[in-house]
């Protein structure tokens, strides 16, 4: 189980209207739910991310920037283009779920600009969480339209200054991706990739592994039925830099939405 770190009955402040209500207790304030385990606290802020935050020590977390952060997205399909993604709009942001301390299940959804409407389901588990959602209706939107989160992988070596230590202790971390086809492409820290390219991702990914050599950590990402997951690091560079893993939801295959991801951070 978590560890419990409040007493029972917290309440959360009042929510202007379209806003996700907000908890009043630290560290957690001004968020909308947040629990801790002995590896990393999980929380939803106001913006409707799943940020998870490793501790570095006892009781030290990680700088912010290193944060490993899932933001979900409505994409638009326009014909022959790369996906649009939509904007939350201001007050796009609905609770189905309230506000609270150490849930077993987060249900919120959004709207963004078009009127386009999706919900985010969010389980957390022991190590990690589960992860999933669907697009509930297209607005005004005329374009096809798919969901996704965006998990946001941070970069461990956002702070060495010393080069040469940070190509040879990158060079170390192992990068395995499993492509929906089953090959794998095992690759290193200072391999540089353009997530894009066919060549290198097919038609997508199904499983994700990822070493954090500096922060003694380990990340691993299974796709689940009704999704695949596909890269992002904004062209070719060194994967070391940051990398997003998207995990796209595929109506066709799952329109009751019960698929899920899965991550844990070990």
């Amino acid at each position: 189980m978590f560890r419990k770190l409040f007493l029972c009955g917290v309440l959360s402040s009042s929510a202007f209207a379209g806003d996700l209500p907000q908890l009043n207790k630290a560290p957690w304030e001004g968020w909308y739910v947040g629990l801790e385990t002995r590896e990393f606290r999980l929380g939803v802020n106001r913006e409707g991310e799943l940020v998870l935050m490793p501790f570095k020590g006892r009781n030290d977390l990680v700088p912010s920037p290193q944060y490993l952060v899932v933001t979900p997205v409505i994409e638009e399909m326009p014909p022959g283009r790369r996906p649009i993604g939509k904007k939350v709009e201001a007050s796009g942001w609905e609770p189905v779920t309230p506000a609270g301390l150490d849930p077993e299940k987060i249900v919120y959804r959004g709207t963004v600009t078009g009127g386009a409407k999706f919900e985010v389901v969010i389980e957390p588990t022991r190590d990690g969480f589960r992860a999933g959602g669907k697009l509930i209706e297209p607005g005004t939107l005329t374009n096809p339209l798919r969901f996704s989160l965006r998990c946001r992988l941070p970069d461990p070596y956002r702070y060495q200054k010393n080069e040469e230590k940070l190509k040879d202790d990158a060079e170390k971390d192992d990068y395995l991706f499993i492509l929906t086809d089953k090959k794998k492409v095992k690759l290193d820290g200072m391999s540089k990739v353009d997530a894009s390219s066919e060549a290198v991702m097919g038609k997508g990914l199904s499983e994700v592994s990822v070493e954090f050599g500096p922060m003694d950590a380990e990340v691993e990402m299974t796709v689940g039925e009704g999704g695949h997951f596909e890269l992002w690091n904004n062209g070719e560079r060194e994967l070391y830099r940051g990398l997003s893993v998207n995990w796209i939801h595929d109506a066709a295959k799952d329109p009751e939405a019960k698929s899920r991801f899965e991550l844990k951070w070990k």
